[in-house]
């Protein structure tokens, strides 16, 4: 049995990512369910080993001092975004009323970025193994973004009486919303190939396998709401993406990633190529 890595001992000497398809995280890329991934903010294309090689870098599959054997069953990762109003905003009022002064201040810092913008993410490995120099994970990723209009966090803040007190209109115009969940199935491999300067070179390739379960967009097409007389008009299509072969496809696709890396006792450099192909849409 090979020798179990001590992450604590390691040095990550350099480490590189190369996107050769970025976009959004429509693209699916694997989540990465190490905790020790996550506390080196997922910079792990030289350290990460067992079953995290797979979507950090699948040659440190292959690396001396990789485990015999890993497992993990259902790691969460959750990620939230908010701005120009934060969490950090809404904490300092929670359980207490927010003046008005201070949601005026919350409405300009809206206005000058033009939206209220939100974003949140989960990703679920249902289980991530590692084996001798092979790995495989099922994962499922669910992102969603949404923004809010000036006017749609006026009438938040304030109602429909606004800032004024005096029934006003507001146009919503600007507001959105978008979101996908997907499910991957991905299986890889790494291997030592040479020695170089007292350290052994690996390489290793990962195919994946992306099912996108649902896709959603929102748009406002211009509602509206009149202070005099009152009266609202909701024009908000929404529209889901399906590709006709099931209640939970709505597009399908393969992504290849392949990397490189070079270690020895206390040093690693690794580089990783991101969606090498890409056939998911």
């Amino acid at each position: 049995m090979r020798k179990r890595p001590r992450l604590h001992r390691r040095a990550l000497v350099g480490g590189a990512v190369a996107a050769l398809s970025a976009w959004s995280p429509a693209h699916g890329q694997l989540s990465d369910p190490s905790a020790a991934s996550l506390g080196l903010g997922f910079a792990s294309v030289a350290g990460a080993r067992g079953f995290a090689a797979l979507s950090a870098n699948p040659a440190a599959l292959g690396a001396p001092d990789a485990p015999a054997f890993t497992l993990a069953i259902l790691p969460v990762r959750l990620g939230q975004g908010l701005e120009p109003v934060d969490l950090g905003d809404l904490a300092r009022y929670g359980g207490k009323r927010v003046s008005g002064a201070v949601r005026e201040s919350w409405l300009e810092r809206v206005a000058d970025a033009g939206s209220q913008v939100g974003s949140g993410s989960a990703q679920v490995a249902l289980v991530a193994v590692s084996r001798g120099n092979l790995a495989a994970q099922v994962g499922v990723h669910a992102w969603a973004d949404a923004a809010l209009s000036p006017d749609a966090v006026e009438l938040l803040l304030f109602g429909n009486a606004g800032r004024t007190g005096e029934p006003g209109d507001f146009v919503l115009a600007g507001s959105r919303m978008d979101g996908f969940a997907l499910t991957t199935l991905t299986v890889g491999g790494g291997w030592p190939v040479s020695e170089w300067k007292g350290g052994t070179v690996s390489l290793g390739g990962s195919l994946a396998l992306h099912v996108g379960n649902a896709v959603l967009l929102a748009r406002d097409n211009g509602s509206s709401l009149t202070g005099d007389p009152i009266e609202y008009d909701v024009r908000f299509p929404v529209l889901e993406v399906s590709a006709g072969t099931g209640p939970f496809d709505a597009g399908r696709g393969v992504g290849v990633d392949v990397g490189a890396l070079w270690s020895r006792e206390g040093l690693g450099f690794g580089l990783t190529l991101r969606n090498l192909v890409n056939t998911f849409h």
